[in-house]
């Protein structure tokens, strides 16, 4: 892994504090170039989009994909499939 610049490590720092306040009610999907965030309850769609986050860079994923393949660092399924992220809320 390369080293990181002061800024870069700002920014992860940052998202590392907001990912901890993040509620459990969203979810960040990454869209076509955008990040989206959606209602976790629902399946990931138009209807469950809520408002979009421009100007950081991202895979651009797109929702036909879904979930299947995302993985935690220690390899376990973040999410196999819309389905669980319906399951997974209290």
């Amino acid at each position: 892994m390369r080293d990181l610049t002061d800024e870069e490590t700002r920014a992860i720092r940052s998202l590392k504090r907001l990912a901890r306040k993040w509620p459990q009610s969203l979810v960040l999907f990454s869209w076509s170039g955008s990040l989206v965030v959606m209602d976790a309850k629902m399946e990931p769609n138009e209807e469950a989009t809520l408002d979009f986050i421009d100007g950081i860079p991202n895979d651009g994923g797109d929702p036909e994909s879904g979930w299947a393949g995302a993985r935690d660092r220690q390899g376990r399924p973040l999410r196999d499939d819309a389905s669980q992220v319906k399951d997974s809320q209290p």
